[in-house]
């Protein structure tokens, strides 16, 4: 979700007892700020797990190892 939006949803969530226990950041690029975040939730209040994401490298259309992990099982030719 939208990264501003995610922050909010993080504590829309707490006053439903939901609270986030990972957290991925996702940008674009290294060097762009935070775009999107990935969030995990559950009924029983954890520490959370906190990681990043870029997708790209420099060159438009050069994934990240990391984007290819975990879109692969999407996309035939990547």
């Amino acid at each position: 979700m939208p990264y501003i939006e995610g922050l909010r949803f993080i504590e829309l969530a707490a006053t439903y007892h939901l609270f986030c226990t990972k957290s991925t950041q996702v940008r674009p690029k290294a060097d762009k700020p935070i775009e999107r975040l990935l969030l995990q939730f559950e009924r029983t209040a954890k520490t959370t797990q906190e990681d990043s994401l870029v997708i790209q490298k420099e060159e438009r259309n050069e994934w990240t190892e990391e984007y290819i992990k975990l879109t692969n099982s999407f996309y035939l030719n990547m």
